[in-house]
């Protein structure tokens, strides 16, 4: 089977910075729907759409910086925690990030996944872990999606909901939310393990901007593959 591979490209840092000064998060969001308008064909033919986040740290939990606030040398503590909504096409073996929300580190996955969610189009099988028990994500995609979420506990289920979904459960087909990690396996590569900036909003918007950026190298490996340009086809793994 042929695969889609999307190869690394050389971004530059000080573009990047006024990219993310210049830009709001909305904007951010506003470029990843268009740039799906022009993708709309892989993510609705995928049956699968996985919801998953991970946290980012900022530059380090406790790394001193070389300048001074004060008399004292600052330190920067914490992490951006990014959630994407994400087509998976088993046939071209495509990740596709369709929906995204980011906030500070310690944010529920249940307020962030709601966020995400909302920007994906409906249908398919929903694959998301424990973190994401919540009535909340149950409320957003209710009737939109086959959801398929690993429960917390082994107890008794009462939730009508989430009795459903227990009934549902099968795990060879949980099994393929793990694909998911690929995407951010490959945009904390790019990162070289943490996000640049030191303030809270060019920290989120650095992390949207990944996302952005991600997508586009998909769309443009597509279209180079499509002219015969001599790239190979691209994935998201």
């Amino acid at each position: 089977m042929t695969s889609f591979r999307v190869g690394p490209a050389q971004a530059s840092k000080p573009a990047t910075n006024t990219c993310i000064k210049n830009l709001g998060e909305e904007e951010l969001y506003t470029l990843l729907e268009r740039l799906k308008e022009r993708l709309r064909p892989f993510p609705e033919k995928s049956s699968l759409l996985i919801l998953d986040s991970t946290g980012i740290p900022q530059r380090g939990k406790t790394q001193e910086l070389k300048w001074m606030r004060g008399r004292f040398l600052r330190v920067v503590q914490g992490h951006a925690r990014l959630c994407l909504a994400i087509r998976y096409s088993q046939e071209e073996k495509l990740l596709l990030p369709v929906g995204m929300s980011v906030s500070e580190g310690y944010a529920p996955d249940p307020l962030l996944g709601v966020k995400a969610l909302s920007a994906a189009n409906p249908g398919g099988l929903l694959l998301a872990d424990a973190g994401f028990d919540s009535g909340k994500i149950y409320e957003e995609p209710e009737g939109k999606y086959i959801q398929m979420t690993q429960l917390k506990g082994g107890g008794k289920v009462r939730d009508p909901r989430r009795r459903e979904i227990w009934k549902a459960f099968r795990l060879d087909l949980y099994r393929l939310r793990a694909v998911g990690e690929g995407i951010f396996g490959a945009l904390k590569t790019r990162l070289n393990g943490r996000l640049r900036n030191l303030s809270v909003s060019n920290t989120r918007k650095e992390a949207l901007l990944l996302v952005v950026c991600y997508v586009l190298r998909v769309l443009l490996a597509l279209f180079r593959w499509f002219l015969g340009l001599g790239a190979s086809r691209p994935t998201g793994e």
